[in-house]
């Protein structure tokens, strides 16, 4: 993946793309480390992911399902320590599942 800080006050975007023969992912993110001056970050994702779930059956490989996720999540940090921090998150996603019709 590649970050970038934007702007010179510390905000950071984000990409980061996975892809093998049988999954492949997209994942776009921003993240304000100061929501309004105060010390209280904010951040959001959008991500999509393919998968191909798959077996084997003697020497041959079977595609068991496929599944599309495409989604974004939101999220509110805030320092407990100098270590520590809390951090919210809410997530929503929409799965698109298709099973092999030989399966059934």
């Amino acid at each position: 993946g590649i970050n970038a800080e934007y702007g010179g006050k510390g905000q950071t975007v984000g990409l980061s793309i996975n892809y093998s023969q049988f999954s492949q992912g997209l994942n776009l993110s921003f993240t304000e480390p100061y929501v309004f001056d105060k010390n209280i970050s904010f951040g959001a994702d959008i991500f999509r992911r393919d998968l191909n779930s798959f077996n084997f059956v003697g020497n041959s490989r079977n595609t068991t399902f496929e599944q599309l996720t495409t989604g974004a999540s939101f999220r509110l940090g805030v320092p407990l320590t100098e270590y520590v921090s809390a951090l919210l998150r809410y997530s929503l996603t929409v799965d698109d599942v298709t099973l092999d019709r030989t399966l059934r």
